[in-house]
C-alpha cells in the first residue's frame, strides 16, 4: 500500500511544483480568478530537485468589481528526498503565494525583458529524428529550463538546457527581489487552486481545488 501511496504523492509533487493555470477566490470559486500568463519552470539532470515561478492576472472579466491584483507563485520540491521514502503521502513542496501591486511598474519591466529575450533565444534545428537522431547532446549539469509566456494574444514556450552559471537562472531571484520588495504574502483561507484532475484520479475529468493544505485521498489504484 505504500508503494501506491508513493505514487500518488510523487503524482501530485509534480502537480503541485507545476501549478495550476488558475487560482480562484475562494467564496467565488469560476467567478474570480486568476490566471498564469508567464512561467518559469527548471528540474535538475537527475530529476531530484524542481523550481517554478508562475504569475497571475486577473482573468475573471468582473469589470464592475475591478481588478485582481497580479498573484506570484513560487515552488520548490526536493523531489529525491520523497523518491527515498516510499512511506510519503504528502511531497514536500514548498508553495509561497504573494500579491503585488496592480501597477507595479518594476514587475512589468521584468516581464517585457524577460519576453524581449526568450523571443532571441537561438533555436537550434536539425530536421526530423527518423532513425531515433535526436540531435547532439546538449545536456549540461545545470539542469532543463521552461518558460512559458503569453503577450496580449500571442504566446510563446521555449524549453532548452542551462548551466549552472547560466543567466536564466538569475531570472528567479530577480523576480523574488521584486516580491520582496513591493509584494506582501498573499492569505491563504481566501484563495484556492485549481487543477484539471485528482492527483488519485486522472482518468476523470473532474477538477481538483486544493486549499493549501495537505489532503487525504482514497486509495486508488495508480
Amino acid at each position: 500500500m505504500a508503494a501506491k501511496l508513493s505514487r500518488v504523492a510523487l503524482r501530485l509533487g509534480h502537480m503541485l511544483v507545476e501549478g495550476p493555470r488558475t487560482i480562484h477566490r475562494s467564496n467565488a470559486i469560476g467567478n474570480t480568478y486568476v490566471e498564469s500568463s508567464t512561467a518559469l519552470f527548471w528540474n535538475c539532470p537527475t530529476f531530484s530537485r524542481f523550481r517554478s515561478c508562475r504569475i497571475y492576472c486577473d482573468a475573471c472579466g468582473d469589470e464592475d468589481s475591478g481588478f485582481l491584483k497580479p498573484m506570484v507563485r513560487f515552488a520548490h520540491w526536493e523531489r529525491g528526498e520523497d523518491v527515498r521514502n516510499l512511506k510519503t503521502s504528502w511531497p514536500n513542496v514548498v508553495v509561497c503565494l504573494s500579491e503585488l501591486p496592480l501597477d507595479c511598474s518594476t514587475l512589468q519591466l521584468q516581464i517585457e525583458t524577460l519576453q524581449r529575450r526568450i523571443d532571441t533565444e537561438s533555436f537550434i534545428y536539425f530536421g526530423l529524428p527518423v532513425r531515433r537522431n535526436f540531435g547532439e547532446n546538449v545536456e549540461c549539469g545545470g539542469g532543463r529550463f521552461r518558460i512559458e509566456t503569453i503577450a496580449g494574444w500571442q504566446s510563446l514556450n521555449r524549453e532548452f538546457w542551462v548551466p549552472d552559471d547560466s543567466d536564466w537562472m538569475a531570472i528567479f531571484d530577480t523576480i523574488q527581489r521584486v516580491v520582496d520588495t513591493v509584494g506582501r504574502a498573499a492569505v491563504l483561507p481566501d484563495w484556492v487552486e485549481r487543477y484539471d484532475h485528482s492527483p488519485a484520479q486522472i482518468a476523470t475529468n473532474t477538477a481538483w481545488e486544493w486549499d493549501f493544505k495537505p489532503t487525504q485521498f482514497e486509495q486508488n489504484p495508480a
